[in-house]
């Protein structure tokens, strides 16, 4: 999604979900690794959780951010009609 929105010429908005992602990331790798908190102590798989994590949040963010802002990366109902 990041590189079909830098194809339509915005590069701001894919460099601010990659902060947001990188960030989470940062925050979800100690948690789960080391089990702080209410998190299981995972150990490497942990830093693999915390990665799947962050992107899927952060994509899902990015398709709820496109369909507000009705991009044309967004396919629509009428679309699938023939």
């Amino acid at each position: 999604m990041m590189m079909a929105q830098r194809g339509t010429g915005d590069s701001r908005t894919p460099f601010y979900f990659a902060l947001v992602q990188v960030g989470l990331d940062i925050v979800l790798n100690p948690l789960l690794i080391m089990g702080i908190g209410p998190f299981p102590k995972m150990g490497i798989a942990g830093s693999a959780t915390a990665t799947l994590v962050a992107q899927t949040i952060t994509l899902a963010v990015m398709l709820i951010h496109l369909y507000r802002q009705r991009s044309i990366l967004v396919v629509r109902p009428a679309d699938w009609r023939c």
